[in-house]
């Protein structure tokens, strides 16, 4: 039961973790300047 708790909450924890990457890891693969610096402006 405790071992089951423990893979549910990491689970939980794993993809509120993946789910801010993909934002970043876009903009970073994109290799295009303007449109990385284009929220900062």
């Amino acid at each position: 039961m405790l071992l089951f708790s423990a893979i549910r909450i990491f689970s939980l924890a794993l993809l509120n973790f993946a789910a801010t990457i993909p934002p970043t890891h876009y903009r970073i693969q994109d290799k295009k300047p303007g449109r990385f610096r284009a929220p900062a402006q």
